[in-house]
């Protein structure tokens, strides 16, 4: 499976979980990714790509690009989980 192809898989399913959230979770969920980019940030520096967002709109995507965004959607969808993840019950169900 390419690289885009599992880009799309995890677009898809960061949308259906979305969906699933309430705005307060999606708010800490946000907090969570701005958290994560600070700490990245402090210990590599500035990240110097003002692009970034071109990328979502884009009709052709390099390997480089296909396998930035999977990435960037596979962080989301981790982030997105730990929502439910703290949702379950100790035996497992959702509440």
């Amino acid at each position: 499976m390419s690289d885009f192809d599992e880009f799309k898989q995890y677009y898809s399913l960061s949308a259906t979980l979305m969906e699933e959230l309430t705005k307060e979770q999606l708010a800490v969920v946000a907090r969570m990714l701005a958290l994560h980019l600070a700490d990245y940030q402090a210990r590599f520096g500035e990240i110097p790509r003002s692009d970034l967002l071109g990328l979502l709109g884009a009709t052709e995507i390099s390997e480089e690009n296909a396998r930035l965004l999977r990435d960037a959607m596979l962080t989301l969808v981790g982030y997105l989980g730990l929502m439910f993840d703290e949702d379950e019950d100790e035996d497992g169900t959702m509440h």
